[in-house]
This record gives C-alpha cells, sequence and structure tokens, in this order.
C-alpha cells in the first residue's frame, strides 16, 4: 500500500509540472498565455494579481484595408469618400491633413479627415473633383494608435481615376495680365483645364481664338500658337475652346502704353519717346533729367553741381580725379573715354582707373550719358551672411541711380588691406546678386592681392556689388545642415539666432515642410517678443477644439488677446490643420502692425492671375507682393519664383522663413 501511495504522489508531481508548464500562475488565478506573469511588472492592474495581465502594446497601427486598394483604374472623378481600415483604435489627435495626404502630380489635394465611431475607420472626402485619368496617391504617415505608437513607415495607395465627362471650358490666364505698362511686352496666353490654376493642369489641347483689331473673336480668327508682343494701347479679345467642345464666353482686356513718371518733370514728350521738355520750378533740364537749381552755398554740397565733365580731346597722359565728387559724361562723348582716368577717393583710399578708349555703355548698349561717382561703402547688416567668411569690405560701384554700367575694356578698382583684415590669411572677392540673395566669387585672374604693398586690385566689366571676405567662424557657422545650398538658408539661420526657431530636431530646419496654424502662431508671437502666459494661467480655452493641456493653449491665448486670430464661425480654431500663404501672410501683416493703404490706392493690375481681386486676402496679399515680403513660390533648386503666387497653398518653413525676416527688416526700416 505504501508503494502504492508513493506512486500516486509521484504521479500527482509529474500532472503538476506538466500543467505548470503550460499556464502561469497569477496569485490563485491562473494565466493563459500569450499573458505574461505579473511579477515582471508589466501589467495593467498594478493592485495585485487579482486580475489577468496583457502584454504592452509596442506596435504602430497597420492599414487593414483601403477603399479603393492600392492598384484600383477607373475610380470616379468625382468620388465622395476614400476609407482606409487602421489594425487598431488611433489617437483622434493624430488624424489630420498632415499624417494623410491625398496628392496628385506632387500637389496636396484639398481634403476633409474624419474617424469614425469605430476608431479604427478613417474617411477620406476630396474636396475638389480629381484629374481625369490620372494616377492619384494616398500617402498616410504619423498617425498613432491609442498608447501613442506612431506609424514611422509611410504607406502609399495609388489609383487611376476614369475619364471625366468634361462640362468645363477652359479658363485662360494672360500673362502679364493688362494693365499700364511703359515698355513693351510678350503677352502669353495659357488655357487651364479647369479653374485650378497650376502647371500640372494646363490644357495643351485647348484653342485660343483671339484677335487684337477691335473685332468681336470667332472661330476663323487666329488661333494663338506662341507669345506675341504689344509696344502699343491694344484691346485683346478672345475665347477659348477645349477638345470637348466647351467654350468660354469671349473676354475682353486692355493692353495701355505710356511714359513712366519722370521726377519733377513738367511735360514730357508723348509715348514712346518720353523726353522731359520743361521741368518744374526751380530744376534745371540736363540730359533729360531734371536737376535741382542749387545756391552758391549749396553748390559744394552736391556732387552733380561740383562734378568734373570727362575730357573730349585725346591724350595719353592720365588725368588724376581726386578733389571732384563725380564724372560727368555728355552726349558729346558718345560713352568713349579719350584718355585714361584715375578716379581717387582720398577719404576711403579706393581708386578706379579706366583705360584710354574705354567704352560705357548701358544694359540695352546704348552709350552711357549721366555721372560716375566713386564707390560707396556697404554695410554688412544689410546684406545676408555668406557662411564660412567673415567680411572685411563692402562697397558697389554704380551709376548714382544704380544703373549697371558696362566697361570695355575692364575697369580696375584698388582699395587698401587695413588692419581689419587678418594678416596673410587668404582673401577672397565675392560679387553678389541681390533678386538671388547670391554671393558669387571672382574668378582668380580677375583679383590681385599684394602684400607688400598692402592693396587689393579687382578688374571687372560692369557695376556691381563687391564683397571683399577672409575666412570667417562663430557667427558665420551652419547650424542647420539640411539647409545648406537651398535658397532659404540665410532666413533659416537668422531666425534661429534671433531665437525665434530652434528646428525640429538639432541641426534640423525641414525647410520644405508644412506648417501647421498652431505653430505658424508660436513662431509669431516669438518674432514679436510677446510674453506667453503659463501653462497654469491659461484656464479656460477660447475655442472649442484647443484643450487646456495642449502645448499651444498658452500661444493661442495670447495671439487672441492681441486680436492676431480669431477663428472660425463654429467656435474652433484648427490648430493642426495646414496654414496656408494667404492665412499665415494676414496674420503676419496683423501682428507686425503694418497699415495697408486702401485697396483702391494698390496697384490696379493683379501682380499675379491667382490673386482675387476682393478676396479677404488681397489687401495683405498686395502689401506683400508691394513690399517684397514673401516671393511666390520658388523653384527649390534654383530660388527662382514663379509666375503664381498661390495664395491657397501650404506655407512651407522656408518661405515662413523669408516672410518672417523680411517682416522684421522691413517693420525695422519704419521705425
Amino acid at each position: 500500500m505504501t508503494k502504492n501511495i508513493f506512486k500516486g504522489v509521484f504521479l500527482f508531481f509529474l500532472v503538476f509540472v506538466s500543467f505548470s508548464t503550460a499556464f502561469a500562475y497569477c496569485g490563485d488565478s491562473v494565466l493563459k498565455p500569450p499573458q505574461e506573469q505579473c511579477d515582471d511588472g508589466n501589467f495593467v492592474n498594478r493592485d495585485g494579481c487579482d486580475s489577468y495581465c496583457k502584454i504592452e502594446d509596442m506596435t504602430p497601427p497597420t492599414l487593414s484595408s483601403s477603399s479603393p486598394v492600392n492598384g484600383t483604374t477607373g475610380i470616379p472623378t468625382d468620388i465622395h469618400s476614400i476609407s482606409l481600415l487602421f489594425s487598431e483604435a488611433l489617437d483622434p489627435k493624430t488624424v489630420n491633413t498632415n499624417t494623410i495626404q491625398l496628392k496628385y502630380g506632387g500637389e496636396a489635394l484639398s481634403i476633409a479627415v474624419s474617424l469614425k465611431e469605430d476608431g479604427k475607420t478613417v474617411l477620406i472626402s476630396p474636396r475638389q473633383s480629381l484629374f481625369s485619368e490620372k494616377k492619384h496617391s494616398l500617402y498616410t504617415q504619423g498617425v498613432a494608435d491609442a498608447s501613442g505608437n506612431q506609424q514611422t513607415i509611410p504607406i502609399i495607395i495609388l489609383f487611376t481615376t476614369a475619364k471625366a465627362v468634361d462640362r468645363e471650358p477652359p479658363p485662360v490666364v494672360l500673362d502679364p495680365p493688362p494693365g499700364k505698362y511703359n515698355v513693351g511686352q510678350v503677352i502669353t496666353m495659357t488655357a487651364y483645364l479647369d479653374k485650378r490654376v497650376f502647371i500640372n493642369n494646363i490644357d495643351p489641347t485647348a484653342k485660343i481664338y483671339y484677335t487684337l483689331n477691335g473685332l468681336a473673336p470667332t472661330k476663323e480668327s487666329p488661333i494663338y500658337k506662341k507669345p506675341f508682343t504689344l509696344r502699343s494701347n491694344t484691346t485683346v479679345k478672345y475665347f477659348s475652346e477645349d477638345s470637348a467642345g466647351n467654350t468660354t464666353a469671349a473676354s475682353i482686356v486692355r493692353y495701355t502704353f505710356g511714359c513712366p513718371d519722370l521726377a519733377n518733370a513738367k511735360t514730357i514728350s508723348s509715348y514712346p519717346s518720353c523726353k522731359i521738355k520743361e521741368c518744374i520750378f526751380g530744376f534745371s533740364l540736363f540730359s533729360n533729367t531734371c536737376i535741382a537749381q542749387l545756391d552758391a552755398k549749396s553748390m559744394s554740397a552736391d556732387p552733380f553741381a561740383s562734378a568734373v565733365t570727362a575730357p573730349l580731346l585725346p591724350s595719353s597722359t592720365p588725368l588724376f580725379i581726386n578733389s571732384k565728387p563725380a564724372i560727368r559724361f555728355t552726349d558729346q562723348h558718345q560713352g568713349t573715354l579719350t584718355r585714361p582716368i584715375i578716379f581717387q577717393d582720398v577719404v576711403r583710399g579706393t581708386t578706379v582707373n579706366f583705360v584710354s578708349g574705354t567704352k560705357i555703355a548701358t544694359a540695352d548698349h546704348k552709350p552711357f550719358v549721366g555721372y560716375v561717382t566713386p564707390p560707396e561703402n556697404l554695410y554688412s547688416k544689410d546684406f545676408p551672411i555668406h557662411f564660412g567668411y567673415t567680411f572685411k569690405s563692402i562697397f558697389s560701384f554704380f551709376a548714382p541711380d544704380k544703373t549697371v554700367l558696362f566697361f570695355d575694356p575692364f575697369y580696375q578698382i584698388t582699395l587698401p588691406i587695413t588692419d581689419i583684415f587678418e594678416d596673410q590669411a587668404p582673401i577672397t572677392v565675392f560679387s553678389y546678386n541681390p533678386s538671388l540673395e547670391k554671393y558669387t566669387p571672382f574668378p582668380d585672374d580677375r583679383v590681385a592681392i599684394d602684400w607688400d604693398k598692402r592693396t587689393i586690385r579687382i578688374s571687372s566689366d560692369h557695376s556691381d556689388y563687391f564683397f571683399v571676405a577672409q575666412p570667417g567662424a562663430g557667427f558665420n557657422q551652419v547650424y542647420f545642415q539640411d539647409t545648406i545650398g537651398h535658397w532659404a538658408q540665410n532666413y533659416a539661420e537668422l531666425l534661429y539666432r534671433k531665437g525665434i526657431v530652434k528646428g525640429k530636431a538639432k541641426g534640423i530646419f525641414s525647410p520644405e515642410d508644412k506648417l501647421t496654424r498652431a505653430e505658424f502662431v508660436k513662431i509669431v508671437l516669438a518674432a514679436l517678443g510677446a510674453t506667453i502666459p503659463r501653462e497654469d494661467e491659461v484656464q479656460e480655452s477660447l475655442f472649442a477644439d484647443v484643450p487646456l493641456d495642449a502645448w499651444y493653449a498658452p500661444y493661442i491665448q495670447k495671439a487672441a488677446s492681441l486680436k492676431l486670430i480669431q477663428g472660425y464661425s463654429n467656435r474652433t480654431f484648427k490648430p493642426d490643420a495646414p496654414i496656408n500663404r494667404a492665412e499665415a501672410i494676414k496674420m503676419a501683416v496683423t501682428a507686425f502692425g503694418f497699415k495697408i493703404d486702401a485697396l483702391s490706392e494698390l496697384p490696379v493690375s493683379r501682380p499675379f492671375p491667382d490673386i482675387e481681386s476682393n478676396a479677404w486676402y488681397t489687401p495683405s496679399v498686395l502689401f506683400v507682393i508691394k513690399n517684397d515680403l514673401l516671393a511666390a513660390p520658388r523653384d527649390r533648386r534654383t530660388g527662382i519664383p514663379g509666375k503664381i503666387f498661390s495664395p491657397g497653398r501650404p506655407i512651407t518653413r522656408a518661405e515662413m522663413a523669408e516672410l518672417t525676416i523680411k517682416a522684421l527688416g522691413f517693420k525695422a526700416s519704419l521705425e
């Protein structure tokens, strides 16, 4: 019997071991796989082992299905809803148009995004018709589940639309727009598939019938094929027709031409000669310019009144000019120097050398008539940073009205190496293009450095800005590595140095990323130096979609108190929505307190064809364009602005930087 008892105990032990291998114990409860034991601290109920433990969620949500599915063709262009089903419930705060986008040709389309009650299904509703027979992409990255696990690998769903029934006539945009001009204009006419005016939406099959003789256009009229030039008052009448037979109504526009406003002129000859016939009282006519008549006391203070006239008689002996502030060239000179001239500025120490026979002409190849003054000293604060260099001397050499002059052969500018230069350190001379804000080094054979005589000699064939620099450090070191070579590099670096932005990560600015409305509010307030309330000071939210615990709540409250923002009629602010260029401009103009002229006082002709004449944003946008505070969207590689202003397009961080820095500079110039 003892033997049987021992045998039973042994069998019970085997069963126990087998059972405990398949199941884990938690107190007096049994945990079934894949649940963990509570003793590792990874359990939901932390008051003991009175409930089953759950494995912690460490994985981001994945896409279970979509409608349409990837690769689908024949999707209607007027589709009302696209759905995405995720593997688990999502954090509603991460479901927005930043994390989910619908694109065509790289351009984000306007959509509405919502999350259904199941927490897993996202609905995307296009706010516009899709493009006919084109491939579109649905892109999602950054959505997170309820545990905060964020999707890092993008999901891209491609689908192709069906052929749409075309019922919309092709609108036509003229560039430059109709208006008044004082020089001839090359007119381009472009037809678009619909009202969305951008390069990917041009209708290449549309026909534009037009007339320039005042007659109504018909299908017997000329068809526009290439740009044409207008130099006199002309009425352009036109209509367009697409391949589906949709025809626009006839449009009538007018281009007028007249003389520009010439300073202090009383009467001017008719266009196109535009010669001054008579000056107003107190001014005398000289070389088609009205010059003030000065009394004897002020004559010496005017460089033009005391200028020396360049010699007309030929000679091989150089003429030294060091006591006169300007050289005068008349019609008789025909833009040619008859003898060598050495033009010295004793105060600044610069010398300009012209050899005998030098021809001076304007950009239109006409002989120069007017004045030449010594190089003008400039200041580095007025120019963008040139990273890696420190400017030792900056000056420009132009005609007094900034006209660019061309010299054949080259002239030479000699300047001293002063004590501010680091002895024997390399010296580089740059020219500067203000329209592109770009520095270009002079070729080595046009710059001669003489350390023994401590002089720098520069040879050039045209008027220019000259930047003499040596290797720099400290302030001129680059912080944002991803903006090197980008057109907005200087703007981004200046924002960082002013303490307005820190970047998206250390050394990362992300110039092409979009900004949310909340992010732009924070940047504007930082630019203004506004004092932001502490989080515990924000007791009440002014907008239904701005939680008190959100990082942006104090900034939005401050902006509202300053009347920089108003929100929407439904008491929302949409802090996570991308801010478009028009909204950003309106907020910036308001924040900096710029006084906008009455709309009637702004330019009559729209500078860009996609700016509506009576939209809510028009006064602010025209003010910004007029004062060069923000260019049209630029080419990412070259930085050259396009011909469309795109007020409704989301503003990029690069464009934000340009607008903010230029607005700060403009405000300072008004004070």
